[in-house]
C-alpha cells in the first residue's frame, strides 16, 4: 500500500496534493501540484461522471458509447471545502474529494459509504505505444455482492471468492472515464444507465423464438431437408442460419452458385414454411482484384492501415483479407449500402456479424495488430484504443444497412 507522499509505486503514478479547484456549471475540476485533473460532472443528483487527466490535458471528450438524449439535470449542488477535503453535495448523495490523494468517497445523505477509492486513480506511461495505461481500485464495501461472470463455476454471490477484476478496472490506453449510477433500486439504476446508452430497438417476436444454426448447412438441398425435419417432427423453429459456405469462397455479400442456384426462390419457400432466413457476414475482405467489395474498398481507400501505411492485412477463411475502417463514418455508410441486394432483392430477413473481434488466424494474438489505424470518427487512434469498439461500429453499419433495405 502506498503512502499519501508517494508519487510513484511499482512503475505506477498517482496524482498528489489538491491546489486548484473550480466549478463550471455542472463540472467540478480539482487539480494537483503534479498535473492530475478530475473532472467531475453531475449529470443528475444521482450520476456523476469521474474523468482523469494527466499533464493537464484531455483528450478529446468522444464516446461511442453515450447517447445524444441523455437527460440531465440536478435539483441542489454544494461544496464545501475543509482543511483536508472537498465535500459535494447533491439532492441524493455526498461524495468526499480527499485533498492528499485525489481519492473519492461516495456516500448517501445518511453517511452510508456505498462507493470508495482504494488506490484510486493511477496510470503507468507506455514507452513503447504513447499515453497511459489507466487504472483504477475500489475498496470492497462489508454490503456488498457481486454477481455475474457466468462462465466460472461457482457460487451465484461471489463474495469471499478469488476471480480477476472485480474491485478493480483499467484500460490499455486512453484516459480513466467512468459514470457512477446511484439508484438505489436496480430497476432505478438500470432505468438510468439505458438513458446514458439508449435503448435497443424492440426485436421482432420471431427473433424470440428458437434458431437453427451450425456450420454449416449447404447445399440448398441440405437447408431444404433440415427445414421439412423440423416441421415433421413438429419441432417449433423460426429461423435458419446459413454460415460463411453460401459465399462464393468465402467472399463476403456474394453466393456459391453451385450450392445454392437461386438463394431468392429458397428463401421465399423457407419463410412461407415460417422459416427465417439468417446469413453470416464478417469483416475480412478476401485480397482479389476481381471481387468487386474489394475493389470499391481500394479505391475509396477504406481499410485498415498500419503504423507504417500498409494495409493491416491477416489470415481468415478467404485466406490474405484486409480489414474496412468500421470507425470511419464513409465506411459505415459503403458497407450499409452493400446489403442493398441481400436485403431487398434476395430478401435475407437478418444478418449474423460474426469474427468481427477482429478475429486473425495465424498470428498469436489472434486479433489486429495494436499498431492498426484507425479514424475513429475523426479522432485518430491505433488498434490498443479502437479494438472494442471496432465490431461495435461494424453491427452498426450492417444494423443501418438492413434498416434501409
Amino acid at each position: 500500500m502506498i503512502t499519501n507522499t508517494e508519487l510513484e509505486y511499482k512503475g505506477n503514478l498517482y496524482p498528489n496534493t489538491i491546489v486548484e479547484f473550480h466549478r463550471d456549471t455542472d463540472k467540478l475540476y480539482f487539480t494537483t501540484s503534479n498535473g492530475v485533473i478530475l473532472e467531475m460532472t453531475i449529470l443528475r443528483d444521482s450520476i456523476f461522471r469521474f474523468r482523469y487527466a494527466t499533464e493537464n490535458i484531455f483528450e478529446p471528450d468522444f464516446s461511442y458509447a453515450i447517447s445524444e438524449n441523455v437527460s440531465v439535470g440536478f435539483n441542489h449542488l454544494k461544496v464545501e471545502e475543509t482543511p483536508t477535503e472537498y465535500l459535494v453535495y447533491t439532492a441524493k448523495l455526498k461524495v468526499l474529494v480527499d485533498k492528499k490523494t485525489l481519492r473519492t468517497q461516495i456516500s448517501d445523505l445518511d453517511d452510508n459509504i456505498i462507493n470508495e477509492d482504494e488506490l484510486g486513480f493511477h496510470w503507468e506511461e507506455n514507452y513503447e505505444f504513447g499515453g497511459n495505461s489507466v487504472k483504477m481500485s475500489k475498496i470492497t464495501q462489508n454490503a456488498e455482492s457481486f454477481y455475474g461472470l457466468g462462465d466460472k463455476a461457482t457460487h451465484s454471490n461471489l463474495k469471499g471468492k478469488r476471480v480477476s477484476n472485480v474491485t478493480s478496472f483499467w484500460a490499455d490506453g486512453g484516459e480513466m472515464n467512468y459514470y457512477f449510477i446511484y439508484g438505489p433500486q436496480m430497476s432505478q439504476v438500470v432505468k438510468a444507465y439505458t438513458n446514458l446508452t439508449g435503448t435497443p430497438e424492440l426485436p421482432p417476436m420471431w427473433a424470440m423464438g428458437y434458431h437453427q444454426s451450425k456450420w454449416s448447412y449447404y447445399p440448398e438441398s441440405n437447408v431444404r431437408a433440415i427445414a421439412k425435419n423440423f416441421r415433421k417432427m413438429r419441432i417449433p423453429c423460426d429461423a435458419i442460419y446459413l454460415d460463411i459456405d453460401y459465399m462464393d469462397g468465402f467472399r463476403c455479400f456474394t453466393w456459391d452458385k453451385s450450392r445454392f442456384p437461386n438463394p431468392k426462390k429458397m428463401i421465399s419457400d423457407l419463410e412461407e414454411k415460417g422459416f427465417k432466413t439468417v446469413v453470416m457476414i464478417d469483416p475480412g475482405i478476401k485480397i482479389d482484384k476481381d471481387y468487386w467489395v474489394y475493389q470499391e474498398a481500394i479505391e475509396n481507400d477504406y481499410f485498415c492501415k498500419r503504423a507504417d501505411g500498409a494495409f493491416m492485412k491477416g489470415k481468415v477463411w478467404p485466406g490474405e483479407c484486409n480489414f474496412p475502417d468500421f470507425t470511419n463514418p464513409q465506411v459505415r455508410e459503403w458497407w450499409a449500402e452493400l446489403y442493398k441486394e441481400m436485403m431487398s432483392e434476395i430478401g435475407v430477413h437478418a444478418v449474423w456479424n460474426d469474427m468481427n473481434e477482429p478475429a486473425v488466424m495465424e498470428v498469436p494474438t489472434k486479433t489486429a495488430p495494436l499498431d492498426t489505424r484507425h479514424d475513429y470518427d475523426g479522432h485518430p487512434c491505433s488498434h490498443r484504443k479502437a479494438h472494442n469498439v471496432y465490431g461495435m461500429q461494424m453491427v452498426r453499419a450492417t444494423y443501418e444497412g438492413i434498416k434501409k433495405y
